[in-house]
């Protein structure tokens, strides 16, 4: 049977003729036109039916000139911070270092993700700002500068930055680094 693959966005990924019996290596095997799978996660749907492990394209009911969607989800990161003031960026599937950056701080705390998985937010308690590295190469985007943050972390939405340190809150815009508001009030250290 002749199906065809498209992205979410509607691209054309590939037009296959493939058997009802296949399951999803065989459909990503076809679509990558190799045994080998990129790192990414990949899924493949029919409508809203997924096509899971154990199952094939005839079980979920495709047919002749079905469209399947491809969802290819980006590959989970990690990112570590040390006290020699490097924070690296690995990809979990493979274990491999893909991103490192250097801070002119001796010691780093902190590196928390974006809500998106693209930037992350590097703190250091002996610093003078807090840094939003790119979480794929690891290069310095943006400083918050003025903040010892140690506590840092993105709204749900990943619009604002919130510092957190001994001397209080603050809640900054991501696009520009601005400085929104100080929140204060607090009789001792904010913590969370």
């Amino acid at each position: 049977m002749r199906v065809s693959v498209h992205t979410l966005s509607g691209e054309k990924v590939a037009a296959l003729n493939a058997d009802p019996t296949w399951h999803l290596h065989d459909v990503l095997s076809a679509v990558w036109e190799k045994d080998d799978a990129p790192h990414a996660q990949a899924r493949i749907l029919l409508g809203e039916v997924e096509l899971l492990r154990g199952a094939s394209l005839g079980d979920i009911g495709a047919r002749h000139g079905a469209q399947l969607t491809l969802i290819l989800l980006p590959p989970l990161r990690v990112a570590t911070a040390s006290f020699d003031g490097t924070v690296k960026i690995w990809d979990s599937a493979s274990g491999e270092c893909v991103g490192a950056y250097d801070s002119e701080h001796r010691r780093v705390v902190r590196v928390v993700f974006s809500p998106s998985g693209r930037e992350a937010i590097v703190a250091s308690p002996d610093g003078i700002a807090t840094q939003i590295l790119d979480a794929v190469s690891g290069r310095c985007l943006r400083v918050f500068k003025e903040h010892r943050a140690v506590r840092p972390m993105f709204s749900p939405n990943g619009q604002q930055v919130v510092t957190m340190s001994g001397d209080g809150m603050r809640v900054w815009d991501f696009a520009s680094g601005e400085s929104l508001h100080t929140l204060q009030g607090h009789r001792e250290a904010v913590q969370d």
